[in-house]
């Protein structure tokens, strides 16, 4: 996304120079003695470069150049007009709108990386209605299920445990598998978490297990280039994984997602899934299962489903 950025902060700079070139062609046409004035800045300053030692030569230029950027401000004022009229606008102090800064990304293009990431992640995830402020505990009963759990006491851990993750993340951040039936709130803390990584810069793809495994398919059996596809999977910072067990149950798909999950063993990933433990060790393969099992840190949801309650 910082290049998607920096193509941006580029394209913003050639219209605001294609503005400017048409402001200052109707000026010169309009003050018919300003443009000679800086034809003559300009001559002065081209003078200037090449004379450096040469001290009273300098300071005669330099009095001339003075003189005419007076004569310049004058003009400009008397037609109405500010000095800086024909100025190039800079955005940023630091990096001159370069989006560098002595080889580093500047605050201004990972500000704006961060907020492309956040909107095109809004358009899968409601990130302004799903956050940790908006997530309601007061939905969830406090009273004990069948298992001897309480669907509120485990809400709030889970909103603790998503809130610091999201608040502390690093690309050095663990995993999360959230487990439970559907309605508890395991894509609102996922669309939260998300919501919170992208605003510190970080890229974030959300998608479910049936999208993932299909592009996957279409790429292996139309011959594509399966790295072209998978990448944003398997590069982005955070990947949130929807709905895993959703997908056809086929050998093609548990070996796609062992992969996928494989791959990103060491790159902090979100797996939501409605199946419990069991479940998920009767479906997919030993392999696969221990890994969620190892090495993610397990969040379970329990209790009624809470979509459509105020």
């Amino acid at each position: 996304m910082l290049n998607t950025a920096l193509m941006q902060i580029k394209a913003r700079q050639q219209r605001d120079e294609a503005v400017l070139f048409e402001r200052r062609q109707q000026l010169y046409q309009d003050i018919h003695e300003l443009k000679s004035i800086d034809s003559a800045l300009a001559r002065t300053v081209a003078r200037l470069f090449p004379l450096s030692g040469q001290i009273a030569e300098t300071e005669t230029l330099r009095q001339e150049y003075f003189l005419l950027k007076d004569k310049r401000r004058t003009l400009l004022h008397q037609h109405g007009y500010a000095e800086d009229v024909l100025d190039t606008v800079i955005y940023c102090a630091e990096c001159q709108d370069d989006g560098y800064v002595n080889g580093k990304p500047c605050r201004c293009l990972v500000a704006l990386s961060a907020q492309l990431e956040k909107e095109r992640l809004s358009t899968m995830l409601d990130l302004h209605g799903q956050t940790f402020e908006t997530f309601r505990l007061d939905l969830y009963n406090d009273a004990r299920d069948s298992d001897g759990q309480i669907p509120r006491k485990l809400a709030q851990a889970n909103l603790a445990y998503c809130r610091d993750y999201a608040e502390s993340f690093s690309l050095k951040s663990g995993n999360i598998l959230m487990t439970g039936a559907p309605g508890l709130g395991k894509t609102f803390l996922s669309a939260a978490i998300g919501g919170v990584v992208t605003s510190k810069g970080f890229s974030v793809v959300y998608d479910t297990a049936v999208s993932i495994i299909a592009m996957m398919e279409r790429e292996k059996f139309n011959n594509q280039d399966t790295a072209q596809g998978s990448a944003k999977y398997l590069g982005c910072d955070l990947l949130i994984l929807d709905d895993l067990g959703t997908e056809m149950n086929t050998a093609f798909s548990q070996s796609a997602l062992y992969t996928l999950i494989n791959s990103r063993l060491y790159k902090p990933t979100v797996i939501n899934t409605n199946l419990k433990p069991e479940e998920l060790a009767a479906r997919y393969p030993a392999s696969l299962v221990s890994r969620l099992r190892g090495l993610y840190s397990s969040l379970a949801f329990c209790g009624e489903d809470i979509r459509g309650r105020t």
